[in-house]
């Protein structure tokens, strides 16, 4: 056991005696009242492996001389002699050394019936865990972290872990210190989550020798040994957390398909899951669209959002949001299909002769759009221009067409195409009908006059 300790002189007991007569005095006046429990106090609670410790505490037994006492968990105790003031109170400074361990129990006690008054565990050395990225966007796969870990006991297994996943163990150096990468199978969860470091330590140092029989004691101790500390702990838990989030980001579109009648026009568009605060550009196919903000604390955004006249099919719907002092780059899309009704087109009458005149009647074409008709041979060569017209709110038209004269007998098409005006999108619908052209009635009559010639 070793063991330092400090005598108290004539001076300090004439002291104690005024200040148990003034504590009595106390007492008298004020019966009943309840004593404070005593209390202890350690700094610094972080320290190195050699450390002066400055020990306070109240409510310790008033102007006795009393004794500190630290012990280590391998059973090293270090002593030294203090007082306690006329108000229980004690500030005295006690140094240690403790190599390696883990730990010491401070206490302090009573000479004479080695009561122990108060008792606090000190910790040797401060743990420091940080942890590297912190902010995470939702991705498979393995996730790896840049691990620092100081002040940890050396050489001595670290485990790190994440809720749900299988814990990763890491060794300090000769030091205490680790710096490198952890890898984890897969990300947590989605939401706020924590890293947390825990390290279960030992005494390294091998216990005291046993006492020989002569040996220093505190002048004023007993001869009854001192009485035990409070059992310190066989290994402590040195436990540090860092705080992560796994930012999942969902996009989606409010109808996700619509008639391209309804264009150009909005739709609702939500998102949850960003980082709040920060802005999400929204676009659709590569043009910009709107910039929205999700909200605190969730990262939640929701409302209108207008598109422009597109073209039938499906089109991209991106959500974009940097966030370049984190290194983030969070991106979701959604699907928005624009359906369009396909356009038809008929003529009334469907035979006639030439240079009479037959009906063009167009449905399921884009509203407000010129249509130019024109007369195609069945290969597709142009005959000539049939006119042009204009759409109406239903998507429908009427329009009279002259089946021109001096052609061929025979079928023939007509075919109407949308004409989009400058810079709309919208690919031009097109209808086509058949017309069959057969001789008119004079023709027939010459063909008879010639056959009875």
């Amino acid at each position: 056991m070793r063991t330092v300790h400090g005598g108290g002189g004539w001076g300090r007991r004439v002291a104690a005696l005024s200040a148990t007569i003034i504590a009595l005095g106390a007492m008298l006046t004020a019966p009943g009242a309840a004593a404070a429990p005593p209390t202890i106090s350690v700094s610094p609670i972080c320290g190195s492996a050699t450390v002066t410790l400055q020990v306070t505490a109240d409510g310790v037994p008033a102007g006795q001389d009393l004794y500190l006492r630290a012990t280590r968990p391998n059973g090293d105790t270090t002593f030294k002699d203090s007082y306690g003031n006329g108000a229980g109170h004690l500030s005295d400074q006690i140094a240690l050394q403790l190599g390696n361990a883990p730990g010491a129990w401070i206490s302090v006690h009573s000479y004479g019936t080695n009561t122990k008054h108060a008792s606090t565990w000190y910790e040797v050395g401060c743990p420091r865990f940080s942890a590297a990225p912190r902010s995470l966007v939702e991705k498979a796969g393995p996730q790896p972290f840049a691990v620092n870990l100081a002040g940890f006991q050396p050489q001595r297994r670290v485990e790190l872990s994440l809720p749900g996943l299988p814990p990763q163990s890491v060794t300090p150096n000769a030091d205490g210190f680790f710096d490198g990468t952890v890898t984890f199978p897969r990300q947590p969860a989605c939401g706020p989550s924590v890293l947390t470091a825990r390290q279960r330590t030992v005494d390294p140092d091998p216990p005291a020798p046993p006492p020989v029989p002569l040996m220093l004691v505190p002048s004023a101790a007993p001869s009854a040994a001192p009485s035990a500390a409070a059992a310190p702990p066989a290994g402590e838990d040195r436990v540090r957390t860092v705080a992560i989030v796994v930012l999942c980001p969902r996009l989606t579109v409010t109808p996700g398909a619509l008639p391209d009648s309804a264009l150009p026009g909005p739709v609702q568009v939500a998102g949850t899951g960003w980082m709040p605060a920060a802005p999400v550009n929204l676009t659709v196919d590569g043009t910009p669209l709107v910039t929205v903000t999700p909200n605190r604390p969730g990262g939640d955004f929701a409302g209108p959002v207008k598109l422009p006249r597109l073209a039938c099919g499906a089109h991209t719907l991106e959500a974009r949001q940097e966030i370049p002092k984190l290194k983030l780059l969070l991106t979701r899309t959604a699907t928005v299909t624009v359906r369009c009704a396909a356009a038809f087109l008929a003529v009334d009458p469907a035979v006639t002769p030439t240079g009479m005149v037959t009906t063009a009647a167009g449905a399921g074409f884009t509203p407000g759009r010129t249509v130019r008709l024109e007369w195609l041979d069945l290969d597709g060569r142009l005959f000539g221009d049939a006119g042009t017209t204009q759409v109406g709110p239903g998507g429908t038209f009427l329009q009279a067409c002259l089946v021109l004269p001096n052609t061929l007998l025979g079928t023939r098409r007509l075919r109407a195409v949308e004409v989009p005006a400058p810079g709309d999108p919208v690919a031009a619908r097109t209808g086509m009908a058949d017309l069959l052209v057969v001789p008119s009635a004079m023709e027939r009559g010459r063909d008879q006059f010639l056959e009875r010639g």
